[in-house]
């Protein structure tokens, strides 16, 4: 088994196991490529190949990953086997849209390692962090409470400040108060200048607009500020946008599309890649 600290000593070895592969989970798959570049990766569509790669191939992999599309997709002998057959490994669950309600009604896999495909791409990189021994591993036995901190503690490698250059104007574009505020005082912390209005002569280098309810008159809205300010990074928060929704949004004009339940991680390191990626970081 590999256990890297840095990627030019070894790649880690990556075990997707998947029976299909569905436009929800191309986030994931996407995140495995972005964490774990030149990592040994192998798919497999069925819990019996598993055991033949690892027994007769003695390859065993860092990660492994489920994709599970529906509810009872996996049995729990097949979950108990798997991760008795592979202990050191680090798992994850990625569950569709159709799974929201297993743990709630009972399900093969732990808890702890099981993650909703709009969540993925965060828990990936969480994984890679404990792979590479800068966090600390959730235990298969995790309570939901352990896992809910795991899943939200601050990361390891989030680029400091001083990496933005000068202030960024970044306008918050929403109707929950409350909302405003939080991301308000967030922004500020993270060392962004925070507005909440489009108005005003000097035009802002980054939107953060809240797509709820997305529907289509809110993604005309979308279309008409990305119209109005071509050269402002959008980024979407949204609670609970399918694959389907964030593709309409990105066409729409968002540069990135993150969940309100992670926006506090998530927000900043999104609002620094995508002025980053346009030029506007550090000027």
């Amino acid at each position: 088994m590999n256990t890297p600290s840095d990627d030019s000593v070894m790649a880690p070895a990556v075990l997707i196991l998947s029976q299909i592969r569905t436009a929800e989970m191309q986030p994931a798959l996407a995140a495995i490529e972005r964490h774990f570049p030149g990592a040994d990766v192998r798919s497999l569509d069925d819990p019996t190949n598993v055991e033949r790669v690892v027994t007769q191939d003695g390859w065993f992999p860092d990660l492994a990953v489920v994709l599970q599309h529906w509810p009872g997709e996996y049995t729990a002998a097949d979950a108990d086997r798997l991760l008795t057959l592979l202990p050191l490994a680090r798992w994850i669950c990625i569950r569709g849209v159709w799974c929201e309600s297993d743990g709630r009604n009972g399900t093969a896999w732990p808890d702890a390692i099981c993650v909703p495909a709009r969540s993925a791409s965060r828990r990936i990189r969480l994984e890679r962090s404990v792979l590479d021994g800068t966090a600390n591993a959730l235990p298969l036995t995790a309570s939901r409470d352990e896992n809910f901190t795991f899943e939200h503690m601050p990361p390891h490698n989030e680029l400091p400040q001083a990496a933005l250059g000068k202030t960024r104007k970044v306008t918050t574009l929403t109707n929950d108060a409350e909302l405003r505020r939080v991301l308000h005082d967030l922004l500020a912390a993270g060392g962004f200048s925070s507005e909440t209005s489009l108005g005003g002569d000097s035009a802002p280098n980054a939107i953060v607009w809240d797509a709820d309810p997305i529907s289509p008159d809110r993604c005309y809205e979308l279309r008409r500020i990305h119209a109005a300010h071509p050269q402002a990074v959008i980024v979407a928060i949204s609670t609970m946008a399918h694959p389907e929704d964030i593709e309409v949004l990105s066409a729409c004009g968002a540069a990135d599309v993150i969940p309100k339940l992670h926006f506090a991680e998530m927000l900043p390191r999104s609002l620094r890649a995508a002025l980053t990626m346009s030029g506007t970081a550090g000027d």
